[in-house]
């Protein structure tokens, strides 16, 4: 396990420079602190399933740093996170006053212990309503009022293009403006190829960290 972080951390150095991992992991030692939750540690086995991606949190940096970046009124909004894993995001889009965060999650585990971070916080953002979604983000129906989709890198591309052809499908019935937040955004090239334009796009060094996409 030691191992595997030394990697992660030189090839953080490597393409984002000292100075932006500094940020980044001190970030991570602060808000999950701030927050008062437990998002961390990876303690959770046989997470991967199909074609998702193992558990791991998005960084509350480029978390915050993106997700300040949104034009719209955060109160009237429905932010909805696909692989939601322990909650993380949905925290923090609390702490943005968004309406209502939706955690789509396919692991019956990690909603196990996204529900345990989200009761340790929700007292704090009475005005936001928390749910959490088990099941697969192929076949979960967006909500007509849903205007801020979250991605953390969760799925392959042959997941991501089925969610991309519900998001169409459900703009073109229920015509509305709709961001896309995809941290770590792996197959953007998926989001331009289906008519989605870059709002937004937060990079570090050599790497592209996060995109805001818009339809």
């Amino acid at each position: 396990m030691l191992k595997k972080y030394l990697y992660y951390f030189s090839q953080s150095i490597r393409n984002r420079g000292w100075m932006f991992t500094f940020k980044l992991l001190w970030h991570e030692w602060l808000d999950e602190r701030y927050y008062g939750i437990s998002t961390l540690q990876i303690d959770i086995q046989d997470l991967h399933l199909d074609d998702n991606h193992h558990y791991q949190g998005a960084s509350y940096f480029v978390l915050n740093q993106t997700l300040s970046q949104l034009p719209i009124e955060a109160q009237k909004t429905v932010f909805i996170d696909f692989g939601a894993g322990k909650g993380r995001a949905l925290v923090v889009g609390a702490s943005k006053h968004f309406a209502q965060v939706i955690g789509v999650e396919l692991s019956k585990d990690l909603c196990q212990v996204a529900h345990q971070n989200i009761a340790k916080v929700q007292h704090r953002y009475p005005h936001t309503h928390f749910e959490i979604v088990n099941t697969d983000a192929r076949t979960y129906a967006l909500p007509s009022n849903a205007n801020v989709l979250f991605f953390f890198n969760p799925f392959g591309a042959s997941v991501m293009q089925q969610v991309i052809n519900n998001i169409q499908q459900s703009v073109q019935k229920h015509p509305r403006p709709l961001y896309i937040v995809y941290v770590n955004p792996v197959f953007s090239d998926l989001f331009l190829s289906n008519n989605f334009s870059i709002f937004y796009e937060l990079r570090s060094k050599n790497y592209p960290e996060a995109i805001i996409f818009f339809t």
